[in-house]
Protein backbone atom coordinates (compact mmCIF):
# COMPACT_ATOMS: atom_id res chain seq x y z
CA UNK A 1 0.00 0.00 0.00
CA UNK A 2 1.26 3.30 -1.35
CA UNK A 3 2.24 6.01 1.67
CA UNK A 4 -0.70 8.15 0.49
CA UNK A 5 -3.08 5.84 0.42
CA UNK A 6 -2.16 4.68 4.20
CA UNK A 7 -2.55 8.63 5.02
CA UNK A 8 -6.11 8.63 3.42
CA UNK A 9 -7.16 5.87 5.08
CA UNK A 10 -5.60 5.95 8.81
CA UNK A 11 -5.39 10.06 9.01
CA UNK A 12 -2.27 9.35 10.30
CA UNK A 13 0.75 10.79 8.82
CA UNK A 14 4.58 9.86 9.52
CA UNK A 15 7.11 12.29 8.44
CA UNK A 16 10.72 11.13 8.49
CA UNK A 17 13.68 12.92 7.72
CA UNK A 18 12.93 15.95 9.58
CA UNK A 19 16.17 18.91 9.15
CA UNK A 20 18.19 19.16 12.37
CA UNK A 21 17.95 22.30 14.48
CA UNK A 22 21.65 23.44 12.73
CA UNK A 23 20.79 22.51 9.45
CA UNK A 24 17.73 24.93 9.80
CA UNK A 25 19.82 27.40 11.33
CA UNK A 26 21.88 26.90 8.57
CA UNK A 27 19.68 27.32 5.81
CA UNK A 28 18.11 30.68 7.28
CA UNK A 29 21.63 31.92 8.10
CA UNK A 30 22.49 32.01 4.02
CA UNK A 31 19.03 33.86 3.64
CA UNK A 32 18.20 36.43 6.37
CA UNK A 33 20.46 38.75 6.98
CA UNK A 34 21.90 38.83 10.93
CA UNK A 35 20.13 41.83 12.98
CA UNK A 36 22.21 44.51 14.25
CA UNK A 37 22.71 44.05 18.05
CA UNK A 38 22.90 47.79 18.59
CA UNK A 39 19.95 49.10 16.31
CA UNK A 40 19.19 52.56 16.27
CA UNK A 41 16.77 53.98 18.75
CA UNK A 42 14.70 57.19 19.16
CA UNK A 43 16.22 59.66 20.95
CA UNK A 44 14.65 63.08 20.35
CA UNK A 45 11.77 65.16 18.18
CA UNK A 46 12.48 67.94 17.37
CA UNK A 47 9.69 70.68 16.82
CA UNK A 48 10.46 74.23 15.73
CA UNK A 49 8.65 76.77 17.94
CA UNK A 50 7.82 80.73 16.82
CA UNK A 51 6.88 81.58 20.27
CA UNK A 52 8.93 79.81 22.75
CA UNK A 53 6.67 81.18 25.78
CA UNK A 54 3.87 79.85 24.33
CA UNK A 55 4.92 76.56 23.41
CA UNK A 56 6.83 76.24 26.63
CA UNK A 57 3.80 76.86 28.75
CA UNK A 58 1.50 74.61 26.12
CA UNK A 59 4.60 71.52 26.61
CA UNK A 60 4.41 72.09 30.36
CA UNK A 61 0.97 71.68 30.59
CA UNK A 62 0.67 68.21 28.10
CA UNK A 63 3.63 66.80 29.71
CA UNK A 64 3.47 67.85 33.49
CA UNK A 65 7.41 69.02 33.47
CA UNK A 66 9.05 72.06 32.80
CA UNK A 67 12.24 71.56 30.31
CA UNK A 68 15.08 69.60 32.63
CA UNK A 69 17.31 71.54 30.05
CA UNK A 70 17.60 74.45 27.71
CA UNK A 71 20.65 75.10 25.59
CA UNK A 72 21.92 77.28 23.92
CA UNK A 73 24.06 75.84 20.56
CA UNK A 74 25.48 79.27 18.78
CA UNK A 75 26.61 77.76 15.59
CA UNK A 76 23.08 76.48 14.58
CA UNK A 77 21.39 79.59 15.57
CA UNK A 78 18.98 78.02 18.15
CA UNK A 79 17.78 77.36 21.74
CA UNK A 80 17.02 73.80 22.54
CA UNK A 81 14.59 73.05 25.36
CA UNK A 82 14.32 69.41 26.37
CA UNK A 83 11.47 67.82 28.29
CA UNK A 84 11.24 63.82 29.25
CA UNK A 85 8.15 62.69 27.76
CA UNK A 86 8.36 58.94 28.96
CA UNK A 87 11.89 57.71 27.92
CA UNK A 88 11.28 59.75 24.97
CA UNK A 89 12.84 63.43 24.86
CA UNK A 90 10.52 66.53 23.15
CA UNK A 91 13.31 69.17 21.94
CA UNK A 92 11.71 72.48 21.33
CA UNK A 93 13.84 74.45 18.80
CA UNK A 94 13.77 78.85 19.04
CA UNK A 95 15.34 80.34 16.27
CA UNK A 96 18.18 82.98 17.14
CA UNK A 97 18.75 84.26 14.27
CA UNK A 98 16.73 84.96 11.12
CA UNK A 99 19.57 82.86 8.72
CA UNK A 100 19.55 79.85 10.94
CA UNK A 101 17.90 76.72 9.66
CA UNK A 102 15.10 76.81 12.29
CA UNK A 103 14.31 80.28 11.19
CA UNK A 104 14.30 79.43 7.37
CA UNK A 105 12.13 76.06 8.27
CA UNK A 106 9.69 78.23 9.73
CA UNK A 107 9.27 80.55 7.10
CA UNK A 108 9.27 78.24 4.42
CA UNK A 109 6.36 75.54 6.64
CA UNK A 110 5.91 76.97 9.85
CA UNK A 111 5.55 75.58 13.49
CA UNK A 112 5.66 72.04 13.53
CA UNK A 113 8.10 68.43 13.64
CA UNK A 114 11.58 69.36 12.73
CA UNK A 115 13.12 66.02 12.60
CA UNK A 116 13.50 62.69 14.22
CA UNK A 117 16.43 61.68 15.73
CA UNK A 118 18.10 58.45 16.50
CA UNK A 119 20.52 57.38 18.47
CA UNK A 120 23.84 55.31 17.16
CA UNK A 121 26.79 53.92 19.23
CA UNK A 122 28.87 56.32 16.59
CA UNK A 123 27.97 58.78 14.60
CA UNK A 124 31.18 59.19 12.74
CA UNK A 125 30.91 55.83 11.44
CA UNK A 126 27.15 55.58 10.57
CA UNK A 127 28.17 58.82 8.78
CA UNK A 128 30.48 57.44 6.54
CA UNK A 129 28.28 54.19 6.17
CA UNK A 130 25.21 56.32 4.95
CA UNK A 131 27.29 58.22 2.89
CA UNK A 132 28.81 54.93 1.38
CA UNK A 133 25.06 53.83 0.67
CA UNK A 134 24.46 56.80 -1.57
CA UNK A 135 22.34 58.69 0.95
CA UNK A 136 22.43 62.39 1.19
CA UNK A 137 24.15 63.33 4.43
CA UNK A 138 24.19 66.81 5.00
CA UNK A 139 27.72 68.75 5.77
CA UNK A 140 30.98 67.11 5.52
CA UNK A 141 31.49 65.26 8.98
CA UNK A 142 29.40 65.23 11.92
CA UNK A 143 29.17 68.19 14.21
CA UNK A 144 29.16 68.97 17.77
CA UNK A 145 25.28 69.25 18.85
CA UNK A 146 22.79 70.01 22.09
CA UNK A 147 23.27 67.87 24.88
CA UNK A 148 26.82 67.16 24.44
CA UNK A 149 26.04 64.71 21.55
CA UNK A 150 27.98 64.18 18.06
CA UNK A 151 25.03 64.93 15.67
CA UNK A 152 24.67 64.52 11.47
CA UNK A 153 21.33 64.66 9.45
CA UNK A 154 20.40 62.96 6.05
CA UNK A 155 18.69 64.96 3.82
CA UNK A 156 14.82 64.57 3.65
CA UNK A 157 14.54 64.05 0.18
CA UNK A 158 15.81 60.59 0.46
CA UNK A 159 13.92 59.62 3.56
CA UNK A 160 10.60 59.71 2.54
CA UNK A 161 10.47 63.75 3.25
CA UNK A 162 11.06 63.72 6.73
CA UNK A 163 14.39 65.58 8.24
CA UNK A 164 16.45 62.64 10.16
CA UNK A 165 19.21 62.97 12.65
CA UNK A 166 21.76 61.03 13.97
CA UNK A 167 23.59 61.42 17.45
CA UNK A 168 25.99 59.72 19.38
Amino acid sequence: MSELRKVLLTGHLVITNLPTEDNIRSFLSDRIPEADPNPVKLEHIGIAVKDIQASRQLFETLLGARPYKSEEVTSEGVITHFYDAGGTKIELLESTSDSSAIARFLEKKGPGIHHLAFSVDDAERAFEEFREKGLRVLGVRPKKGADGKTIFFIHPSDTEGVLMEFCS
